[in-house]
């Protein structure tokens, strides 16, 4: 069931994958993989809470919700159905995962601008001059673009 429901992943097709990870639960409910996808798919479907809450099982199965591949799939689709705010603690978790990585940073900061949490966006932007000082003249424009 988790490879039909990946395929409809790669498809697009959320609400078939949504059916598909239902379907890898009621087989077994212990196997954190059939949550976390179907979280995914909740996400989709715009579902953001039912999501995150499956996705929070899946990890308490001890699906690894917080791997680079994990946290891959939860921003892409967080970003395509334009939840920022749940976008905003994906790429904390990315930050956790490797803080000297200053793209990590730069994409915090740009979330962050856009749920209006300025001074956070500030501050992921002297993170990422810290970690990247030829970025300067990039974080000096997008500091710019704040409002106080």
């Amino acid at each position: 069931m988790i490879g039909r429901a990946i395929t409809e992943l790669v498809s697009k097709d959320y609400q078939k994958m949504h059916e598909y990870a239902e379907k890898c639960i009621l087989l077994n409910y212990e196997l954190g993989s059939c949550h976390f996808y179907l979280g995914i798919s909740k996400i989709y479907l715009k579902e953001f809470d039912e999501g995150k809450k499956e996705i929070k099982i899946a990890k308490e199965k001890g699906y690894y919700t917080e791997t680079k591949g994990s946290l891959d799939m939860q921003a892409d689709a967080y970003e395509k159905m334009k939840d920022y705010k749940n976008l905003a603690e994906v790429y904390e978790n990315y930050i956790k995962l490797d803080y000297n990585n200053a793209q990590y940073h730069s994409s915090l900061a740009f979330v962050y601008s856009l749920i209006g949490e300025y001074n956070k966006a500030r501050q992921e932007a002297m993170i990422v001059l810290e970690l990247s000082p030829e970025a300067k003249e990039n974080v000096d424009a997008f500091l710019k673009t704040l409002p106080y």
